[in-house]
């Protein structure tokens, strides 16, 4: 049997844990520079904002209706979901995080019965130790997990758990339009509507050898899966080493090569410490640059470089080079930049990674350099200690005009109560 657990509003709920008083209003969160809405409380569906809507398009609305307004602080909601990860991996014989607000975990063989209460108290457990409201599908395979996972978060009378089982399967794919299944992409939804397959029992109901000559092994996959027949591994649809990125849209255009070399030195250093995190190392960077799509009149630019390095790395100061060479490799002069990016690719275990002779950058020195950076930064925050490359004070910096603060991750952030 399979779990799948979900954080209810996940950002909102974040920002709700430390302010209270914001539970049972209006609530949304806004992306990097305070562009599009990503979060929503159900107060705020209730009043028809659409997620990924321009903020700018229901500014007023949202001051009319006295919606709370945060800008997306991930460093918070980062270190939320750890804490909510580690006390579900507690209760699930193996767990996967499949995004930064749900997982799947492998239950152990028990009773469905007995399967919902320790659910329920793993539910109440992530509730009391984090305050965060997370809901939870039980099923015999994962994409039953989801689909009553689903239906936990729309029918309060679940109270946050729900048992998918073969004697209440076909009621609830009956309620279920096809493209709300995992997998389903719009494309596909409206080739299957075309051929009379308009909910998810109708796709339970086709044949998987039939689908599978019409479309593909992944498809019969996914109809014996919603036929209860477990088909994914609980690892499956996880990449294992996947790239690792960082981007971000600049607050304001940037013209000068220097600022964007400080913003791509800057995007480096902390897909690095995602890297090491993972123990991985990466063998090739790739650095892009952009104009404002949204912004025709402006004469339009992007661009990408991929840098192969000799030997896999997971040296920041190296990679930063690396980085810079690409990023000058692309960059035009006369163009306004709005966005800028780096991924690291081609990664590999660090733990299984063999030195090589003619290496000088990957010696023992640099890795307790990169180690005592991180333990540094991780213990004092970020940009305690980096590369002059980053800049000191740079203007170019994403607009977070409504950020919360850093409440588990930042002493000065720490909140505090009164006598």
């Amino acid at each position: 049997m399979f779990a799948l657990a979900d954080g209810n509003n996940f950002f909102v709920s974040c920002e709700r844990v430390f302010q209270p008083k914001y539970n049972g209003k209006p609530t949304l969160v806004l992306s990097n520079n305070d562009g599009c809405v990503i979060a929503r409380s159900a107060e705020v569906k209730a009043l028809g904002i659409p997620m990924g809507v321009p903020y700018f398009k229901v500014k007023d609305l949202c001051a009319k209706a006295g919606v709370k307004v945060f800008s997306s602080n991930f460093r918070l909601y980062g270190d939320m979901s750890g804490r909510m990860m580690s006390i579900l991996a507690e209760g699930a014989k193996a767990l996967h995080p499949y995004s930064i607000d749900e997982a799947f975990l492998e239950l152990g063989e028990a009773s469905l019965a007995a399967l919902e209460v320790q659910m329920r108290e793993l539910r109440q457990r992530v509730k009391q130790y984090t305050g965060l409201p997370v809901s939870i599908g039980i099923a015999p395979s994962k994409t039953l997990a989801k689909a009553a996972n689903q239906y936990a978060k729309k029918h309060p009378e679940a109270e946050g758990v729900y048992v998918l089982h073969p004697g209440n399967r076909e009621t609830i794919l009956a309620e279920m339009a096809v493209g709300d299944l995992w997998g389903i992409g719009h494309n596909l939804e409206r080739t299957l509507e075309g051929m009379g397959i308009k909910t998810a029992l109708d796709l339970a109901r086709s044949d998987p050898s039939l689908m599978r000559r019409k479309f593909n092994v992944h498809m019969e996959r996914l109809v014996l899966e919603i036929q209860g027949t477990s088909c994914f591994s609980l690892e499956e649809g996880l990449a294992k080493y996947p790239t690792i990125q960082a981007t971000r849209s600049f607050g304001r255009p940037v013209i000068e090569l220097l600022e964007l070399e400080e913003a791509v030195a800057t995007y480096t250093s902390r897909a690095c410490v995602k890297m090491r995190e993972r123990n991985l190392r990466c063998h090739a960077v790739l650095v892009y640059i952009k104009t404002n799509p949204h912004k025709p009149q402006l004469p339009q630019y992007a661009k990408s470089h991929v840098v192969t390095l000799p030997h896999a790395t997971c040296d920041t100061n190296l990679l930063i080079q690396h980085a810079l060479k690409a990023l000058r490799m692309i960059y035009k002069e006369g163009f306004a930049y709005k966005k800028a990016g780096v991924w690291l690719n081609e990664l590999s275990e660090d733990s299984g990674y063999q030195s090589e002779l003619f290496s000088p950058e990957d010696t023992l020195s640099t890795q307790k350099l990169m180690a005592s950076l991180d333990v540094l930064n991780k213990r004092f925050g970020q940009r305690t200690i980096q590369t002059a490359t980053c800049g000191i004070q740079p203007k170019w910096t994403m607009r977070s005009e409504q950020r919360s603060p850093d409440y588990t991750t930042k002493w000065a952030d720490i909140l505090l109560t009164k006598p």
